[in-house]
């Protein structure tokens, strides 16, 4: 059963609440880059995730998985193109960066999700949800970090993508 943590969050509240998950988990883990691939590619650190923070114009156009560092990474080579999927990672959380659209003008928001229930992932998933009710506010299901509240008013907070209605946006 997938379940999903949304948020608008700015490239620095991202990198704040992902340290934040790394210092309080009894594990190491890493970001692995979702999608197509012949290898994994995987980052060990939040601030090295190119592009953290801006997307081109709608919601989960990246995505990283994250896992334990020791976890081997399943790549399915059973496609024409190899790719690494959450579905073939159970043991992990998908991480989906908010960012600001590449016009500037607005800020997209981003999410977590799980899709299997399982030790792992149930870990993430919590301690995820523990960091961003105390570092985000919550505002009708949504969280939203200290730099995004500030952006607030000068850019539009986009559900979707910065083609979506001005009225489908998301208002404080």
């Amino acid at each position: 059963m997938a379940k999903r943590i949304k948020f608008f969050a700015a490239k620095a509240d991202m990198i704040s609440m992902l340290d934040k998950l790394a210092g309080k988990l009894p594990f190491e883990i890493k970001y692995v880059k979702d999608g197509s691939c012949e290898e994994p590619v995987i980052f060990y650190r939040a601030e090295d995730i190119p592009g953290l923070g801006r997307l081109n114009k709608s919601h989960c156009e990246k995505c990283f998985l994250i896992m334990k560092k020791d976890e081997p990474v399943s790549v399915d080579r059973q496609l024409r193109t190899p790719a690494v999927y959450q579905s073939f990672n159970p043991a992990s959380l998908a991480f989906y960066p908010g960012g600001l659209s590449s016009d500037n003008f607005c800020l997209i928001h981003g999410q977590f999700a799980v899709m299997d229930d399982n030790e792992i992932s149930t870990v993430l998933f919590k301690t995820v949800r523990s960091i961003l009710g105390r570092e985000f506010i919550g505002i009708r299901g949504w969280y939203i970090g200290r730099e995004a509240r500030e952006m607030y008013g000068k850019v539009s907070f986009a559900c979707i993508g910065s083609n979506e209605p001005e009225d489908h946006h998301f208002r404080l």
